[in-house]
């Protein structure tokens, strides 16, 4: 959606302004996307509702939306649309016509109507802007570090927060994430201001008010050297993926993967780590801010060609199954598996980036892949495991999902070999987001 949105944009005839359009499973993303600032007008056709639908569509973009009046499974759909629109804080009065049959293009007078007019107002909790005011009610405020339930299963905070932060059951996605331990000491605090500020969703909070600007430690150091860096701020549009910095010998940096975009986050990350000169995308499913920060920093976008559909504007391919040198320590190796272009980025055989392809399970103690989130083939992942224990040598594993973790570089190989042994007796299986093994 972000590259059919980026190409659109920039089209010639284009004024900039940009709507979406879907229809079922499409319809529901086109819903979900509508508060996301990112475009000027939203059509629903019989999209399946949130279940925090206030959450949502608070200050979303204008919306029309459609259903099918004989529509057994979403009975009542446009009726609860119609009432969570038609609220103070998603604004405007709506228009409503019946219908009698099930929503098909062309048939306009069929067709359950919902049009919303109102000015495009986003709010925007990212501590880069002006922290606007927030009204919670004084037992959520008493009741000290929390998570609300907008939480969508990333599992970055409870990375970031171990021990504070835990899995419980429940939410929309196979699991949430919630305070099970106050933090005792100033560090467990700095702990839960970086899960904070990184939680795509904002649904990490203090117990005295909102995030400000003050309490944002982004980006941040991940080892001794300050080689790698944290960028925290996870965009709901990568599921919440993390994103990093790699500083370079030479005073430049490399951005792996990307947080949301903001034009502030992209002046404060190269004032503290020096001029970007590479954004490296290790698969389709992290490319939605990629352009932005590429053009930002002017720096040269990367993707494997099996991966190319989901961002064609890329301006440097990794092709193959070879390894490619994107600059002097930093190798990509394609990894396929997860996608059909999945890579690994490993520099200095010591810090390897992940992407989706494996990452540190908290829960069972070691190397893991996300077999039930597989979009290419889980017996190649395996056999990419497989290879990658014998050619690769690194001590960091650092994972778009899942937890960081650091070993010496033959234990790390020894983990990547017992992994591609389990990779290879894990069968297809159907996408389920909540199975995954963090």
């Amino acid at each position: 959606m972000e590259a059919a949105r980026t190409h659109l944009a920039r089209h010639p005839a284009s004024t900039g302004a940009t709507g979406i359009i879907g229809f079922c499973m499409g319809g529901a993303f086109a819903l979900m996307t509508a508060a996301s600032g990112d475009f000027q007008a939203a059509s629903v056709n019989y999209g399946i509702l949130p279940k925090q639908m206030d959450e949502v569509l608070k200050n979303a973009c204008p919306v029309v939306a459609s259903y099918g009046g004989r529509d057994r499974m979403l009975k009542g759909s446009a009726a609860r649309l119609d009432a969570a629109l038609d609220r103070p804080e998603t604004a405007a009065e709506p228009r409503m016509t019946g219908g009698a049959h099930p929503a098909r293009p062309g048939f306009r007078d069929h067709r359950a109507r919902i049009a919303r007019a109102s000015p495009h107002r986003r709010t925007d909790h990212v501590s880069t802007e002006p922290a606007e005011q927030e009204t919670r009610p004084k037992e959520e405020a008493e009741q000290g570090w929390h998570v609300d339930d907008r939480c969508l299963n990333c599992n970055i905070a409870r990375a970031y927060a171990p021990g504070m932060i835990s899995y419980t059951e429940g939410g929309q996605y196979g699991g949430l994430s919630k305070v099970t331990r106050q933090p005792e000491t100033e560090a467990d605090v700095e702990k839960m201001y970086l899960a904070a500020h990184a939680c795509p969703t904002r649904s990490v909070h203090p117990p005295n008010g909102p995030l400000g600007p003050d309490s944002d430690p982004y980006p941040t150091p991940l080892d001794e050297e300050g080689i790698v860096h944290l960028c925290g701020h996870a965009s709901p549009q990568t599921y919440g993926a993390t994103s990093y910095l790699l500083k370079r010998p030479d005073g430049t940096a490399m951005m792996i993967d990307t947080p949301r975009w903001r034009p502030a986050l992209a002046r404060r990350y190269e004032q503290k780590v020096g001029k970007v000169t590479d954004v490296l995308i290790t698969h389709l499913d992290h490319v939605a801010h990629a352009r932005k920060y590429a053009d930002a920093f002017q720096a040269r976008l990367w993707i494997h060609e099996g991966d190319l559909h989901s961002l064609p504007d890329a301006d440097h391919i990794i092709r193959g199954r070879e390894p490619v040198e994107i600059g002097p320590g930093v190798i990509a190796h394609p990894f396929p598996g997860h996608t059909e272009g999945s890579t690994l980025f490993i520099a200095d055989e010591k810090f390897c980036f992940t992407g989706d392809a494996f990452f540190w399970s908290n829960s069972q103690q070691t190397l893991e892949v996300a077999h039930s989130v597989v979009y290419d083939s889980i017996k190649t992942l395996a056999d990419s495991v497989a290879r990658g224990a014998e050619e690769l040598t690194f001590e960091w594993v650092l994972p778009g999902h899942g937890d960081l973790h650091r070993l010496p570089a033959d234990e790390m190989r020894e983990r990547m070999r017992g992994l591609g042994r389990r990779a290879a007796t894990y069968p297809a299986e159907p996408i389920d987001y909540g199975a995954v093994r963090y």
